[in-house]
């Protein structure tokens, strides 16, 4: 439950999110998620019974759903569309940079034997929150939300001030652009629509990314991984947190340089044949018997390399595929059933997980054999 209720507070967020950068803008929306933290990582750090700790946690949550509701969408937006793969994959690139840092401060005050091992990382909850809460008066607002607002005139200064060498005509063109897609959305789609001709492919290709981001075992390496490896046994727990983090960061780096010149198919698939190798070899040593040490190290190897295949795969393109593949009258229901599938997943996967591991179910590494199939059938899916 301590890990499966927090997409209560992620799913709610992203509704909040979502519907607060449409009303209000992205940059107001930037600025008050940005508020939350200051409020959970209180009710954190001051917890004396895990449940005030559980409820910090569901809130910080809402704050992470806020951002999936509107970082990804304001990123899109804001740059050209020959980088946006870049621009998004980068919203996946800051998760990886954020756990590198935890990772490293986690394994520094380990050794500590006061509540300052485990305060001393939650407080950091408050450092990055201020900086955005103060760095959101200088950025730009999007420019397609300000048109949508009638305010033609901002949205021109902001492509200004966010295009490289622009000119009259090219921003001209963009304008045109934005007014064009606009007007189109204004002719919303019904939800049986999402199943007719074209959108039903279309949709079955959001839903499938999503689906697939979450039950291919992402929750068994990020939220359970250091349980897992400390029962391993083979390795130091903090010295793999910080490798798993390094790795993410290069599977990200790699397809954000990588998704707009070889296609979001090619780096889904790449990366859901990876997962598949790495969570069938796992399955396979938990088999051999008498474990040894080589093995336990061969074991937590594999979870690097499922983490690998992660981060280039489907964790990168999952939120470019939702922003470009939906048809425009329906990118709004198509979001909304994404959101909602990828929170249901993600929550029944960390439900079941603990079951899973360890009694009734003590698969151990043995739950690759679970993980490999549904990786197996991501790969056939994404050709």
């Amino acid at each position: 439950m301590f890990n499966s209720l927090i997409y209560v507070g992620f799913a709610t967020g992203i509704l909040v999110g979502t519907w607060t950068q449409a009303r209000w803008g992205r940059k107001f929306t930037v600025f008050a998620m940005s508020c939350i933290p200051f409020v959970s990582t209180t009710i954190m750090i001051t917890s004396k019974e895990r449940w005030q700790l559980l409820a910090g946690r569901v809130i910080h949550y809402l704050y992470a759903g806020m951002e999936l509701g509107c970082l990804p969408v304001y990123q899109a937006e804001l740059v050209p569309q020959q980088v946006r793969g870049l621009a998004v994959g980068s919203y996946q690139m800051s998760y990886g940079l954020g756990n590198l840092l935890m990772n490293l401060v986690v394994k520094g005050t380990a050794s500590l034997s006061t509540d300052a091992s485990w305060m001393i990382p939650f407080g950091l909850f408050y450092f990055v929150p201020l900086v955005v809460v103060i760095g959101s008066h200088f950025i730009p607002e999007s420019p397609r939300w300000l048109v949508q607002k009638g305010r033609v005139a901002e949205a021109r200064a902001v492509l200004l001030q966010t295009r490289v060498n622009p000119t009259e005509e090219s921003i001209d063109r963009e304008i045109r652009q934005i007014l064009l897609v606009l007007e189109a959305q204004d002719q919303k789609g019904r939800w049986a629509d999402m199943v007719r001709g074209n959108n039903l492919l279309r949709t079955t290709i959001c839903f499938g990314s999503v689906f697939f981001n979450q039950s291919t075992g992402q929750n068994f390496a990020s939220s359970y991984g250091a349980i897992f490896i400390k029962s391993i046994g083979s390795v130091n727990v903090q010295t793999m947190g910080i490798v798993n983090a390094l790795a993410g960061i290069v599977s990200t780096g790699l397809a954000m340089l990588t998704t707009d010149h070889l296609g979001r198919r090619f780096i889904f698939c790449l990366g859901a044949a990876v997962q598949c190798v790495a969570l069938f070899a796992m399955a396979g040593l938990g088999m051999v018997v008498p474990s040894t040490h080589a093995t336990g190290v061969a074991i937590v190897c594999m979870m690097t390399v499922y983490g690998l295949g992660y981060g280039y795969g489907s964790s990168s393109v999952n939120h470019v595929l939702i922003a470009e593949v939906p048809h425009h009258t329906l990118r709004d229901k198509t979001q909304r059933i994404c959101g909602w599938t990828n929170n249901l997943t993600a929550f029944v996967v960390a439900y079941s997980l603990p079951y899973m591991l360890n009694k009734p179910g003590n698969l151990g590494p043995k739950v690759g054999f679970i993980f490999g199939p549904i990786a197996f059938l991501s790969l056939l899916w994404g050709v």
